[in-house]
Order: C-alpha cells, then sequence, then structure tokens
C-alpha cells in the first residue's frame, strides 16, 4: 500500500484487506478449537483475544511515530517488515 497513487486506490486495498480480515478471523479461531482441548479453550481464546488488542492499541501509536518520523509510506513499509519477519519465523517453526 505505500505504493498507491491515489486516495481511491488506498481505499480499494484497504477495504480487500478488510475482507481478507474478515475471512481469517473466524479460520483462526476454529483452528484454535480444533487444535486445544476443551479445558484450556477459554484460556486459549483470551490469549487470542488479549494479544489481538494489544496490537490494536501498540500498532497505531507505533505507526504514529513512524509516521511522524519517516512519512506515511514508511508506515506500510515497516508493516510489511513485520509481517515478513512473521512469516519467516512461523515458517522455520517445525510442525507438531
Amino acid at each position: 500500500m505505500s505504493f498507491v497513487q491515489t486516495p481511491l486506490q488506498l481505499g480499494i486495498l484497504r477495504f480487500l484487506l478488510g475482507a481478507a480480515d474478515g475471512a481469517l478471523l473466524p479460520a483462526v479461531q476454529t483452528l484454535l478449537v480444533y487444535n486445544s482441548s476443551n479445558q484450556i479453550a477459554g484460556r486459549i481464546f483470551s490469549y487470542n483475544q488479549s494479544f489481538r488488542d494489544i496490537g490494536n492499541v501498540t500498532g497505531p501509536l507505533i505507526g504514529a511515530a513512524v509516521s511522524a518520523n519517516y512519512g506515511f509510506r514508511a508506515v506500510f513499509c515497516v508493516t510489511a517488515l513485520v509481517v515478513l519477519i512473521n512469516a519467516v519465523y512461523t515458517g522455520a517453526e517445525p510442525a507438531p
């Protein structure tokens, strides 16, 4: 999204990102149910919600700092870097 040229392009891409998140979150919750026992399912769901909420608070704070220092486009580049690091980390982890 750091390469868009118009607000319309940004709006369309953000809409698509929202649709992808809307499809991803129920799938994540389903995976949590299938991969956890009934005794710890509540704890696992609370961890999921807590970390998501922490990200919802800290993400805009970090994004504002990056935007103030390096510009608005840099926010998307930093976000892409974080996602890439996460993908490499989870891809390197052995399957159970």
